[in-house]
């Protein structure tokens, strides 16, 4: 149940033979971005992720397979976003970008503007995050989705809150503000 470490194993073993035998790409992208999955689940080896999330963006591209390869840049901008040992702002913004024309829609586009608010705050990118977790918020919004709603009214929050925007910093907080009163819910 919790055999992170076999799993991750067995995962990147299945790498290593589909590659040793020439699978077809969609084949090695498909193990590549699996073994990535568990290593960043797993919070195990971040740059392990970032190479294995690599390796299935390059068979993907061989596939042209234009959702796959954005779905695999999303991520990718994902985990360059999120662990200070892999981290690299402007790689995992241009990653992002690429995915966005493709990912316009449902939980993958939630999950690319959500990706670029939380990128665009550790990059001190302020009017940029503030639009990607405004686009968020619509996104989940529309998804009915109110964990999605709440992780984009954080980042909203904060990317108000670095504009100088307090009031609307707080009025943007998944929690209840003293304004509103201790037993309210956010909207």
């Amino acid at each position: 149940m919790y055999a992170w470490d076999e799993a991750i194993g067995h995962a990147e073993a299945a790498v290593a033979i589909l590659d040793h035998v020439g699978a077809p790409p969609a084949r090695q992208a498909e193990a590549a971005a699996r073994a990535a999955e568990l290593l960043i689940r797993a919070t195990s080896d971040y740059g392990r992720a970032v190479e294995h999330l690599q390796a299935a963006l390059e068979h993907y591209r061989a596939t042209s397979d234009d959702v796959a390869i954005a779905t695999v840049r999303s991520r990718l901008g994902y985990v360059l976003s999120v662990h200070y040992r892999v981290m690299d702002i402007p790689r995992a913004l241009e990653h992002f970008a690429a995915a966005e024309s493709l990912l316009t829609d449902g939980s993958a586009a939630f999950d690319v503007h959500h990706g670029q608010a939380m990128a665009a705050v550790f990059g001190l990118r302020t009017e940029e995050g503030c639009a990607a977790s405004d686009r968020a918020r619509e996104l989940a919004d529309g998804l009915g989705r109110p964990d999605l709603v709440a992780l984009a009214q954080a980042w909203q929050a904060s990317h108000r809150a670095h504009r100088g925007e307090l009031t609307a910093a707080l009025g943007n907080a998944p929690w209840p503000s003293p304004s509103r009163g201790p037993t309210s819910l956010p909207s």
